[in-house]
């Protein structure tokens, strides 16, 4: 995911280790993956699975400018 901080920082999120976890087994279908989408500055997919910001940021990359 590429992903844009409030501190207008760019970086990349690889998302693909989640996979392995029962908890985003759902993300395995891209169309599901794809219905990613922020609230409240949360990325998150439905009412039971969300990334907090705070882990998106610490572990994501920047992006080359």
């Amino acid at each position: 995911m590429v992903l844009t901080f409030a501190d207008g920082q760019k970086k990349l999120f690889d998302a693909k280790y989640l996979l392995d976890k029962t908890a985003f087994e759902q993300c395995r279908s891209l169309p599901f993956f794809k219905t990613a989408h922020v609230e409240y500055g949360t990325v998150v997919w439905n009412d039971d699975l969300d990334i907090a910001p705070e882990y998106l940021y610490e572990t994501s990359v920047p992006m080359p400018q």
